[in-house]
């Protein structure tokens, strides 16, 4: 993963682990399709928090995370209490051949060298296992996405490029014996307050906008204060969760 995205999200971890939210119900009806129910082995990619893994870990699931990240690990470590946790690479796993029945990767495989850390993930999860790996994407119809390119445009910056539109030609190049995507929606019901503590999680506002990111937040922030009126002001925005599915 790369120094500058570790550096960022050690200092994020609090606001990280208050104001995340899971991916949907839906998509981890997926994933217990896909064989991550009670007593599967799984590992989190770049388990941040935990996230992602919590509820699995609640459905029975046995859970190994790695991040590079010292300050998130410490938070997974109370979220995750019977989780086995360590710092790591995603492009040099430090576990044996076929060491898991599953692995997830949840809003982290921008960050890493794709081929590299798939190739890991092929080696580390049994035959017939699993590689789950998932971003969220703000529906169109959400007014958010306009706010965001209004703050954009009063800075005169470039906007950031979501992960999801590069595609992921990483994962069709690997040597899964099967693939699949799912597209599963998803619904947060928030605040103004609520949803500017949500971007400020987002280290790649700073990775994009560097000492320019607290301007961008700020122009931000009032593009939503006056479209809602105060910063208590319940709005929805849609999401869409990208799944790839490979099959070992």
């Amino acid at each position: 993963m790369e120094t500058g995205a570790v550096t960022n999200y050690d200092a994020l971890a609090e606001q990280y682990d208050r104001f995340r939210t899971p991916a949907p119900t839906a998509l981890y009806e997926i994933l217990r399709q896909s064989g991550m129910g009670a007593g599967s082995r799984v590992l989190d990619l770049g388990i941040g928090t935990g996230l992602a893994s919590e509820p699995l870990a609640q459905a029975g699931a046995v859970i190994t995370g790695i991040d590079p990240s010292i300050a998130m690990l410490t938070r997974a470590r109370t979220r995750l209490p019977n989780a086995r946790l360590g710092p790591g690479r995603a492009e040099a796993l430090p576990f044996e051949p076929a060491s898991f029945d599953a692995a997830i990767a949840a809003e982290v495989f921008h960050l890493v060298d794709q081929p590299a850390a798939l190739a890991q993930l092929l080696r580390v999860v049994r035959k017939g296992g699993t590689v789950a790996i998932w971003w969220p994407s703000i529906a169109t119809e959400s007014n958010v996405l306009g706010h965001r390119a209004a703050a954009t445009r009063d800075l005169g910056l470039e906007p950031i490029v979501e992960p999801t539109s590069r595609g992921f030609r990483s994962f069709y190049a690997a040597p899964f014996a099967a693939t699949a995507v799912r597209v599963v929606p998803g619904l947060i019901r928030t605040t103004v307050e609520g949803w500017m503590s949500n971007e400020r999680t987002r280290a790649e506002v700073r990775t994009a906008y560097g000492e320019h990111a607290e301007r961008w937040l700020a122009a931000l922030e009032g593009h939503l204060l006056r479209a809602h009126g105060a910063p208590e002001a319940g709005f929805t925005v849609r999401l869409i969760y990208y799944l790839y599915l490979g099959t070992v």
